[in-house]
Order: structure tokens, then sequence, then C-alpha cells
């Protein structure tokens, strides 16, 4: 349940009376030792990529999906059926769900806001100051506890003065897009700042066959206003407004389905439903074209309204903090699920989430050679689901997959509503053994309670009922690190350990289909090396590392008690993942910068065990037949930014290469492969005094595939008896994004007349 309004200044009033220094601040860090301003995160004994603005502008990164390349193992593909939503991987460990009752295994925060669903992680990279992107078991000292990594982003802060910054651009698709921040002071020690964006295209490179509208259109907006008071050097508070509305288009879906689905079954007394439905031929797209046949409805609204207060100051030699956010959010889609010319699988899907959190952190000296943090946090969220499934039951009633009925076409009403809370207490502490050796330990433990209320109307018949479970879990990190040429390079070894609870299906049938029990467990071990060689011009860092994954969660389907097959979520898997990471960053000269990443990894299922619907006792090993997802065998990255002085301005050039090997987007569909995956990125800009002018281009050589496979089967939706084996109803992937040109007009006017 969410904080009531006599808590509410209980938990707000805790973070005021507790007094960092805002200089003695580096945000977004996993490491005590990295937070100090003494400390360059470079020394801190994890993975972790920095990204700064001037890198994500001279790039033109639009947002999160688009440093998939910066970050050696990571994989980040957007997931359609929820606004900005994103499947994201982080050396082999990820989680794709739409359902937000459960927390991802990548977690993404703002302002050291945690973004508790996959909906809304692929943020939108304006006025962002850096991103910073952890690898391994995270949560540990700072946020939940997130088993692959963190994904950590930093927006501006006001900076007391006047100043403008606005973006103009236009681009293939019909596209404009505007973004303006507007900073400015209000007292000596009260500033504000606000920004906006609007984005609006008309089409995305997929054509309609069947109905002749334009598919995957953009309509996107965002406002934010922050205010920062900043009494002393030794308080500041930092409050921020954000109000985000997203019209855009219900991504396309194309149609792969075979003969052994549903879709393809031909329906007595409809002509049109003749087997031309199947992907391999008839109407239906070919996997290498970019052509859809959807005739459902793809409107889609996400609205968000987000605040966060954050707190720093300092009492005595303590640093103390807190982050106080609230999120909300209400999200309605629409999806033909078939994505043929004919409705016979399609869903309206409203989504509400809320969300509460706050955190308060405790840092210090114990003495020169010892520092330690300690500190609790605390999240509510509530979610609220409203799905209509529609036009179901003439295909399985087709396919003799359900017993006769007078009413074929009817839809099914699912309402679903659970409540989650995480309570967390947390202590780190970094220890400098000798001027060579230091080492660290920290410790999180983690309580999580869920409340599940569920009701669906199917076949004039209403199923309702609840559930509620919790877990507890401690999460550990703990390294011991070696610096071995002259401070120039260091050695480390690094363990750690971290959990994504367990939860419920929110396409539940019955009440045997509703809950997974086990919370899904992540363990890794790694050997790293960082270094700054050429006097600190090259940065080389590197690591091997073992992920293993264990209790991981899959959909499948469950013979229940009374005989009936039902699709559920289960902890049925184990995940072994080996691999090893390079980065590299290079100032080769004064104006040429390069850098680069490369990643390998050998990912297997060590476990994948299904029921065997044949045999209540029995179990089927899918473990030596399929692999895991978006595990890719091999990831480059190499780009270079050049900079030439011309006249009174200065000429800036940016080339990137991105290349993907061999990875699944559904271990279990066998043409779910992307096999290789390039891209070139490139721009040139001119700045001149207070304007700049951007030509840039994406994916340049418009290389095409698919992602997101999903075979949708027809124990999701209704409970198939009589039957020793599910059926799919169809097979569908979404489009990666196609080429993009545009040009970018950047304007930074002197306000200095008006301090």
């Amino acid at each position: 349940m969410m904080p009531t309004l006599r808590q509410l200044p209980l938990l707000l009033g805790l973070s005021l009376v507790l007094p960092v220094s805002v200089a003695d601040e580096i945000i977004l860090t996993k490491q005590l030792a990295a937070e100090r301003a003494s400390e360059d995160i470079q020394w801190t004994p994890e993975s972790i990529t920095v990204i700064e603005r001037k890198e994500i502008e001279a790039s033109h990164r639009r947002d999160l999906q688009d440093l998939s390349g910066y970050v050696p193992g990571m994989v980040f593909d957007s997931i359609g059926t929820s606004s900005k939503g994103a499947a994201i991987s982080i050396r082999g460990i990820g989680s794709h769900r739409s359902n937000n009752g459960l927390e991802p295994a990548v977690s993404v925060s703002v302002d050291g806001i945690y973004i508790g669903a996959h909906a809304n992680q692929n943020q939108v990279l304006f006025d962002f100051e850096r991103v910073e992107i952890a690898r391994g078991p995270q949560g540990t000292f700072s946020g939940p506890s997130a088993e692959a990594g963190s994904i950590n982003i930093q927006r501006t802060r006001p900076t007391g003065k006047f100043d403008l910054e606005t973006h103009l651009g236009f681009g293939e698709f019909n596209t404009t897009y505007v973004n303006a921040v507007f900073n400015f002071p209000i007292t000596d020690n009260l500033s504000g700042k606000i920004t906006g964006r609007l984005t609006d295209n008309e089409n995305y490179g997929i054509s309609n066959l069947d109905r002749g509208r334009k598919e995957n259109s953009v309509r996107d907006s965002a406002f934010s206003a922050s205010l920062l008071w900043q009494k002393t050097e030794n308080l500041s508070v930092l409050y921020t407004l954000d109000y985000e509305r997203d019209d855009s288009d219900t991504p396309a879906l194309v149609n792969l389905s075979n003969n052994t689905d549903l879709v393809c079954v031909p329906v007595p007394g409809d002509e049109r439903i003749d087997g031309a439905n199947c992907g391999r031929g008839g109407r239906t797209p070919e996997t290498s074209t970019n052509r859809t046949l959807q005739n459902f409805s793809n409107d889609r609204r996400y609205d968000g309204l987000h605040h966060t207060l954050r707190i720093d100051s300092r009492w005595r030699d303590l640093q103390i903090s807190s982050i106080t956010g609230f999120r909300s959010t209400e999200e309605r889609t629409s999806a033909d699920l078939d994505a043929t010319f004919v409705d016979l699988y399609s869903s309206t899907i409203q989504q509400d989430y809320d969300q509460f959190s706050t955190e308060l952190k405790v840092r210090g000296d114990l003495n020169e050679s010892t520092n330690f943090a300690v500190g609790a946090y605390w999240l509510d969220a509530k979610y609220d689901l409203d799905r209509q499934d529609y036009f179901v039951l003439d295909t399985l009633l087709a396919g003799g997959r359900l017993p006769p009925s007078n009413q074929s076409n009817r839809t099914i009403f699912t309402d679903s509503q659970q409540d989650n809370s995480i309570r967390s207490l947390f202590a780190y502490i970094d220890h400098e053994i000798d001027e060579l050796w230091s080492a660290d330990f920290g410790g999180r433990f983690n309580s999580y309670k869920k409340n599940f209320d569920h009701s669906r109307i199917y076949d004039d018949s209403a199923t309702a009922f609840k559930d509620n479970d919790d877990w507890s879990e401690f999460s550990a990190n703990t390294s011991i690190s070696y610096n071995v040429v002259d401070e120039d390079a260091m050695i480390y070894l690094r363990l750690g350990v971290a959990y994504t609870p367990g939860g419920f299906y929110d396409r539940a049938i019955s009440p045997e289909s509703a809950p997974y029990r086990n919370s899904q467990e992540t363990k890794n071990i790694e050997l790293g090396m960082k270094s700054e060689w050429l006097e600190q011009r090259l940065r080389l860092n590197m690591a091997f590392y073992q992920n293993y994954q264990d209790e991981k969660v899959e959909e499948l389907a469950i013979l229940t008690s009374n005989g009936n097959i039902e699709a559920t979520l289960g902890n049925i898997a184990e995940i072994d993942v080996r691999g090893f990471d390079l980065e590299f960053e290079y100032a080769a000269l004064e104006n040429l910068y390069i850098r680069g990443t490369y990643s390998h990894m050998n990912a297997t299922y060590a476990r994948y065990d299904i029921p065997d619907l044949t045999d209540p006792l029995a179990t089927l090993s899918l473990a030596d037949s399929v692999a895991p997802n978006r595990a890719p065998d091999d990831t480059y990255f190499v780009s270079a930014r050049y900079s030439i002085p011309f006249r009174s301005g200065l000429i800036n050039l940016y080339a990137g290469y991105h290349r993907v090997a061999n990875y699944q987007t559904n271990p279990l569909i066998d043409i779910a492969e992307v096999r290789l995956y390039s891209k070139w990125d490139a721009s040139i800009d001119y700045q001149m005094k207070n304007f700049t002018i951007r030509l840039f281009g994406q994916n340049l050589i418009n290389d095409r595939y698919l992602l997101n496979y999903e075979n949708s089967f027809d124990a999701q939706i209704a409970s198939i008896s009589g039957q020793t084996g599910i059926q799919g109803i169809a097979t569908t992937a979404e489009r990666n994004r196609p080429q993009y040109i545009g040009v970018d007009f950047i304007w930074k006017p002197n306000l200095n007349f008006l301090d």
C-alpha cells in the first residue's frame, strides 16, 4: 500500500532532520570509495561504464537503447506492448515482462529514484549529465537488489544563472522534435530549471498492407521543473516535478506463424481465413520485409507524473543524504497479437502503477583508512491491470481446442491488482589495508511482501481469488584490490549475489497458475584489471567473470489438479554464463578521442525443466536444446570523435560501429535468433559562438532484424481440457529501428545581461 498522508510527513521529516555537501557529492556510483570527491570511479573495483553528456550529444544518442554498444555484453531491446518498455540483459542475465508487478533484473534509476517496472525504462537522453552502467549483481549500496546490473542516470542540476539551450531537429519519416532547457536564479539561495521536449513523426519504416494506415508513429512529450535551495555548503534541497505523455502507436508486429499455429486453421464460414495467415506465404509478410497486416487498433496512451525530493547535508563529520520519490503512471495499450488481417487475437490493456520510495544514507570515515555507509530503503508500489482479450474463441473452436459453444465471439475480462513492498537495511565498509591493498564489503537485507487480488470473467462465469507471499533475502558484494604498477593499474577480485523477488502471474486462470514462490538469484565472481597508461591518456579495463542464475523464471504450461492445462510462470531454469569484457578510452591526440568495447560470453542452460503434460509425475528437460535469451556470443563497438578548428568555429566529426553476433530473443522459438547485426552511426557538426548545426545518421546501412519473438499459446487465454499438450495461437515479432538521418539545430544564447 502507498504511504498515508500521516506517514508522508514522518518520512520526509526524517530526511530533513538528519543533516552531504554538494561539493562532496559524486552521483551514481556503486561504492563508497567512488563517491568521495578524491576518488575517480575508474578505481572502483567493479565493472562500471560511464558515459558523459558530451559523448551522448556528439553521437546523437536519443535514448538508453542507443547506448547498447557502449556497454560490453549489454543487449537493450524495446518492448512494444509497454511505453518506452525495455528488455535489458547484461552479461547474459535479464528479464522481459510487460507485467508491472514483476521487478526487472536490470534496475534503471533517474536521479536516484528506481523505476520499478519494465515500462519507461528506455529513458530519453535529454538534459542528462551522465549515465553509469554497472555490470554484475547490484543493489548492496544503493537502491533495490538487481541481479544483472544497474543503469543510473543523473540529470543536470539548476545552475543558478540565466542560460537557455534549445534543440530543433528534423529527420526521416517526417520527424520533428523540439527540446529546451532554461535555468534561472530566483534568490541568492534558490534557483530553478524548466525543461520541455516534444517529438513527432508519422511513420517508422513499417507499412500496413491491409489497412493502409501509418504504423509506429511517435508522439511523445515531457515537461520538467526543478527547484534547488542551497542554504549553505552543508545543506541543499532539490525538488523535481516531471510529467510525461506518450501517444505513440503500439509498435507493429510481423506475423511469422506456421501451419502448426491456430491462426492458420481455416474457420468454417469465413473464406478469408483459409491458411493465408501463415507466415511462409500468402498475404502475410515474409521475415525480410517491413510490412504488417494488422487490423486491430494500435492506439496507445501513457501518462506519467513523478516527484523527486533530494536532501544533502553534512553534520559534523558525517555526510547524510535522502532521496524520496513518487511515481504515478497510467498506460492504455491496444495490441493486435495475431498480426493478421482478421480479428483472431487482440487485446486492450490498461495498466496503472504507483510507486513511493525513500532512501536514507549516512556516510563517514572511521579513520584515515576506513570509510563506511549505512542506510535504509523503503518502497511501496501498487499495480492495477484491466485487460480485455478479444476474439480468441473462433480459432480455438475451429482447431478443436475447446468444447463447442453458442457464443464464439466473446471477450475475456481480467482484473488484477498487486501491492508490493520492499524494506531494506544496508551497510558498507571500505578499508585501505596499505598503500597497495584495499578491500570492501557491503550487505543488504531485503524484505519483500506482495498481495495479489485477481478476478477473471470468461464463458459467462467469473473466477476470483486472492493470495500473498513474502520473501527475505540477503544481497552482498565484496572485493579485494591491489595496485600493481605505480598506481597506474589495479587488479581486483569481486564476489556478489543479488535477487529478483518472486511474484504472481497477472494473466492467471486459476489459483494454481497464479504464483511462483521463489526469488531468482544470481551469483557472480569477477577477476578484473583497470589501468590508466600513457600519461593517463589510455584507459584499459578488462574482466573475466562467471554468472550463475538459479531459480530463473520462465513461462510454461502446467497440468492443474482438475486435469486442465493452464499457462503460468515458474522457477524452472538455471543459467551458467562465462565471459570476458574489455573497454578502452584513448585520447590519441589533443583533438582525437577513441572509445571501444568488446564482449565474449558463453551462456548455457544448466537446467530447464518443464512438466510433462502427459504424465503429472514426470518432467521434460530442455537444457540441451535451447539457449538463454539476449546472451550474444560476441559484441563489438568502436567510436571516434575528431575536432577541427575552422575559421571562428569548430568542426566535430563522430563515427561509431556496433556489431552483435548470435543471440536469442526467445529460447523456445528456433527462428528467434539475431545471427548478426551491424550498425554504423555518424555525425558532423559545426559550432560557432552560440550556435551549432549537426547532421547525423543512425543505422546508416539500414540493417534490419526481428526481435522480441513471441509464440502465444492457447493455455494462456483459456483452460484447455481433454488435451495432452499446448498449441500455438500465433507467432509474431517486432522490427528493430531502421536507418534514420536528420539535422539538429542547437542554440545557446548568451543571457549574461539578465544576471
